[in-house]
């Protein structure tokens, strides 16, 4: 993988942590003293995990998250995933927050400092998918920062399932209107055609973003669980492709006629939360996204 530049105003001895405290959804706190097995809690956290899937990754970034280097710019985490282009430290582990749903103890924290540029996510953490793969679920527990400052695109990318070439599906948290967002799914298939999917816009054969028909408000400093199902077509004009999202639960999206091409399958799932275009924007606040487990299984 290619790294990507960072620009000379963000340095080490400018970017100071600072901890932002969100609020928590209440339907989503771990309380103490539950009557029920912290591992029963993880596997009951994927409701609409298709029957009879494998999983083959469910990760709490327990791991210490390392700083990557010109010699070693990708470096292992645990359990299969890796971390590139986290120069400047900016993906680490937080182990103090009690508002998450599932591990309060180790949360994997992405941070955008004051100056950080458009385009870029501040790290990219990743994991391969063990095989070629046209079918799969993936999972996992997310929470921006409050406030949360958005791109005049309206487009903040929070993770990409990769094919192996240069297609994609994408889950986005997209602002509809200043304040207002909503999670998205973005298939980026070059030359494949999905215009025909109803509630959604852009390449008429290329880039298409799907919003669904039931729409789930993200609320900033809450914690939402986002599960996303995918199976590719036939071919890339068959109409029989699916994707499916929930959002706590709530079913967003339920599209049965998608396009992919299933000769470039899946093989690889990376968090990449970039901000925004490429129109030179930069922060002008501190922001934070934040990651309680990211799941994955296959048929």
């Amino acid at each position: 993988m290619a790294k990507l530049p960072k620009p000379a105003t963000l340095t080490a001895t400018t970017l100071a942590v600072i901890v932002c405290v969100g609020c928590a959804d209440e339907r989503f706190v771990s309380a103490p003293n539950r009557d029920v097995s912290r591992q029963s809690r993880l596997s009951a956290n994927w409701p609409n995990e298709p029957t009879g899937f494998t999983t083959i990754s469910d990760y709490a970034f327990s791991d210490l998250i390392p700083t990557t280097t010109v010699l070693e710019p990708d470096q292992a985490v645990g359990g299969g995933w890796r971390i590139i282009n986290n120069d400047l430290g900016l993906v680490t582990t937080k182990t103090d927050d009690a508002t998450a749903p599932l591990t309060p103890d180790s949360v994997g924290q992405w941070r955008y400092p004051v100056a950080f540029p458009d385009a870029i996510a501040p790290g990219d953490m990743y994991r391969g998918l063990d095989a070629s793969r046209t079918e799969l679920y993936f999972g996992f527990w997310w929470k921006p920062s409050d406030p949360w400052e958005g791109h005049s695109s309206g487009i903040n990318k929070i993770l990409h399932l990769l094919t192996n070439d240069t297609d994609d599906l994408f889950v986005s948290m997209h602002e509809t209107s200043p304040g207002t967002f909503r999670i998205a799914v973005t298939l980026s298939f070059p030359g494949v055609c999905n215009q025909h999917l109803a509630n959604s816009s852009g390449d008429t054969c290329g880039a298409r973003n799907l919003f669904g028909g039931t729409p789930v408000a993200v609320q900033l400093g809450h914690w939402h669980r986002v599960e996303v199902y995918v199976k590719m077509s036939t071919s890339s004009v068959t109409q029989d492709g699916i994707v499916s999202w929930w959002v706590n639960g709530t079913q967003v999206g339920n599209y049965t006629t998608a396009n992919f091409n299933p000769l470039r399958p899946f093989v690889e799932l990376k968090i990449s939360p970039t901000w925004g275009g490429n129109t030179g924007e930069q922060k002008t606040e501190e922001d934070f996204f934040w990651f309680d487990h990211a799941y994955i299984s296959v048929p």
